[in-house]
């Protein structure tokens, strides 16, 4: 007789994300039914590079808008007969975003009086689990002085600087969010550091802000202009502390989970135009664009 073959499960494999694979896009199931775990791919959203920005002034507080983009459209046209660009409106009640979709129309912006233009975000690295007594421009210092095998010298350290703290506000430990140059990110990035004796992974950081008070990405409720409270569990009209209901609703995509589940597909949309707006050295060109940036 043929003896029985007997399959056995295989494993569970967790994929996890290099440098070239950053924000590399992960569905990480945990021990916790429902509960996964998203992440970006950059090589994917990167194609095409993303386009220099623009703000309109005062577009998000001018009681009279309409002779506002008069009189941008009348200075834009002055400077180029056939401008081409696409235009975005944020959904928070925030200013105009103006995108060029070739050089001349992004010459004849940076010209414009009445635009600004955004300067891509740097990237980050986090630091996790530091003594929350040490102070920024130590936990710089030491990240050269107590790890050259890093290679960095003083003047990498003029390319980075601590953009904020993370994790619990009272304690012994705390996040360190570093922001550093792309060329510093490619040298640095997935690599161990000894922070005042304590180790810790230079891993990138891809959090996105979300405003506790409209449960929407992108900002912070001291920006926020909504009028009414929404909850994070249920999107009702009231407080997060103060629900009652047990079953999840979210607010953004009206799944069921909470409004900051990292399995909402409208967190993952947020990270992704995080990660556009971020300089990871790749060259800014311009060209047609139908999505926003």
């Amino acid at each position: 007789m043929t003896p029985a073959t007997v399959t056995e499960n295989p494993a569970p494999q967790v994929q996890q994300s290099t440098t070239e694979g950053t924000f590399q896009v992960v569905e990480r199931t945990k021990k916790r039914k429902g509960k996964m775990k998203t992440n970006i791919d950059l090589n994917t959203i990167r194609k095409p590079p993303a386009l220099p920005r623009f703000v309109l002034k005062d577009s998000a507080t001018s009681e009279e808008y309409p002779k506002l983009w008069k009189s941008f459209w009348a200075e834009l046209r002055n400077k180029i007969k056939n401008p081409r660009l696409a235009v975005h409106k944020n959904r928070t009640k925030g200013p105009t975003i103006l995108v060029p979709d070739n050089k001349d129309t992004l010459d004849a912006l940076r010209e414009n009086t009445l635009v600004l233009e955004i300067i891509p975000r740097k990237p980050r690295l986090t630091l996790k689990g530091l003594d929350s007594s040490l102070k920024d421009e130590e936990v710089i210092q030491e990240l050269l002085d107590c790890n050259p095998e890093l290679g960095l010298t003083e003047t990498d350290a003029q390319d980075i600087r601590v953009a904020y703290h993370s994790g619990p506000r009272s304690g012994t430990v705390t996040n360190f969010v570093l922001e550093v140059s792309p060329e510093i990110l490619r040298r640095i990035e997935g690599k161990k550091a000894y922070i005042g004796g304590i180790r810790s992974t230079l891993s990138l950081n891809h959090s996105v802000s979300q405003c506790f008070k409209c449960q929407k990405y992108g900002h912070t409720s001291k920006n926020c202009r909504e009028e009414e409270m929404t909850c994070r569990n249920c999107a009702g009209s009231h407080d997060s502390r103060t629900c009652q209901i047990k079953e999840f609703k979210c607010c953004n995509c009206k799944g069921k989970h909470k409004a900051s589940s990292d399995s909402c597909p409208t967190k993952t949309a947020a990270l992704k135009r995080l990660a556009k707006r971020t300089d990871f050295s790749q060259p800014l060109t311009t060209g047609t664009t139908d999505k926003e940036q």
